[in-house]
């Protein structure tokens, strides 16, 4: 009964999606599509950058204390946007690269 289930609901899921889908111009979709993406290699990005910081390639990372301007956090927003504990910002995280705690080289 789940499988038969399952393929109605996909069924008629897929069927609104076309229908929704129908007077959507190609242009705009193309558009979104493009910024999304341009988005996530961003983020993709300031992930590497960040990881190079804790090779010490991009000078030490740690101690903190001992840390070159570089490689020092601009601003805490760990305070209410943390994202390790609030999950909406762990998805921004691994989506988009957010960094609750970034520096000028992130």
């Amino acid at each position: 009964i789940p499988i038969i289930l399952a393929l109605i609901l996909s069924r008629i899921c897929g069927c609104i999606f076309f229908q929704g889908t129908k007077k959507m111009r190609v242009e705009h979709f193309m558009r979104f599509c493009s910024v999304l993406l341009l988005f996530i290699a961003a983020g993709f990005f300031s992930s590497s950058m960040h990881k190079w910081q804790e090779l010490d390639i991009v000078g030490t990372w740690s101690p903190a204390r001992e840390r070159p301007w570089i490689n020092q956090e601009v601003f805490d927003a760990s305070e209410c946007c943390s994202d390790k504990t609030n999950r909406f910002f762990v998805l921004m995280r691994a989506l988009l690269g957010y960094q609750d705690q970034p520096t000028p080289f992130e």
